[in-house]
């Protein structure tokens, strides 16, 4: 599978300027913050998911316990939500920025296809569901909380993609 696809990276004739490199960079950064804030949620998502099923058996141990309530950690699934999101976006948007440089003639046509950035879309349009779902208020709590999680399985994908194409 990986054999049919050409690597997403420019040739040796092509140097970067450093308007590009920083540009690259920039998509780096904001693409590892959207995912560590997007880890997070899901991280907390989880949590939530344990600490429901624990209160809705009535387990002792769980009600004594304290810690964070289900209220805290939703809203701390929300934010973490909309922050990865808008970081993810704008990862995207930097990377299409990239495929549409008029020097990288066909560049956009094989990033349309690649299974990295369909997976990307992918993961892209399970957080704006997430947060469609998160902004109203009847679908809060747990399907905020099992789509934060599926959103980050999606990263995991591509991080997973990304690593085993090679030329990336």
């Amino acid at each position: 599978m990986t054999g049919d696809w050409p690597p997403l990276t420019l040739p040796a004739d092509a140097p970067l300027t450093a308007w590009e490199r920083a540009a690259f960079l920039f998509h780096v950064i904001a693409a590892s913050a959207g995912i560590l804030c997007l880890a997070a949620g899901a991280a907390a998502g989880a949590k939530y998911l344990r600490k429901y099923a624990n209160l809705r058996r009535k387990d002792p141990a769980e009600i004594a316990s304290g810690g964070a309530s289900l209220e805290a950690l939703n809203r701390f699934v929300r934010r973490m939500v909309y922050a990865g999101f808008a970081l993810l976006t704008v990862a995207i948007a930097m990377g299409l920025h990239q495929a549409f440089q008029p020097e990288r003639e066909g560049w956009f046509h094989i990033w349309q296809t690649h299974p990295k950035m369909v997976l990307a879309a992918g993961t892209w349009a399970v957080y704006a569901l997430a947060l469609c779902v998160i902004r109203g208020k009847k679908f809060r709590g747990r399907l905020a909380a099992g789509l934060s999680i599926a959103g980050v399985v999606l990263v995991a994908l591509v991080l997973l993609l990304a690593l085993l194409m090679p030329g990336q």
